[in-house]
């Protein structure tokens, strides 16, 4: 029994941070674009943005910006579930506020984490919100989409003008 109220001790921490994201900061809400960024211990800062490419389909990247861009998630311990559920968040306020047809999201390093984290945010997004999912590689970029009202062949041109964009 002492076993699990350890195991129960060890995680409680983890599971608050998990279901208590940061507040973001949305900087910039315009009809083609949506910007915040937030603070995990005022110390390290995040930044999410998303882009509008087309047909009502837009981007949505995450980065932690301390004067260089990563796509890493720096925090130790408990603070990495807080930056992951703001993260998820993030995705959540972008559904509200633009209600897009579609959802674009690349992973552009081997990360096998990030791939998991984004395909479970991915996956709670599509049932949430009634949205197709599916996940692919491409030259070796990880892609998932998310996409409602509109054909998959329209998600596959967005993604086109916005791979051009990352050559």
């Amino acid at each position: 029994m002492n076993e699990i109220k350890y195991f129960n001790e060890f995680w409680k921490p983890c599971i608050e941070a998990f279901n208590s994201p940061a507040s973001i900061n949305w900087t910039n809400n315009i009809s083609n674009n949506l910007s915040g960024e937030f603070h995990i211990d005022d110390d390290d800062k995040y930044e999410i943005n998303c882009d509008e490419w087309g047909d009502d389909i837009w981007t949505y990247k995450f980065n932690y910006n301390d004067g260089e861009k990563t796509s890493e998630l720096i925090n130790k311990n408990e603070n990495k579930f807080k930056t992951l559920s703001t993260i998820r968040e993030g995705m959540k306020y972008l559904i509200d506020e633009k209600n897009p047809n579609g959802i674009i999201i690349t992973v552009m390093d081997n990360s096998r984490g990030r791939e998991f984290v984004w395909d479970r945010f991915s996956k709670e997004i599509s049932d949430e919100y009634k949205y197709e999912y599916r996940k692919m590689e491409i030259l070796g970029v990880k892609v998932l989409m998310l996409w409602k009202h509109i054909t998959f062949d329209k998600m596959n041109l967005a993604f086109s003008k916005i791979s051009n964009n990352l050559i």
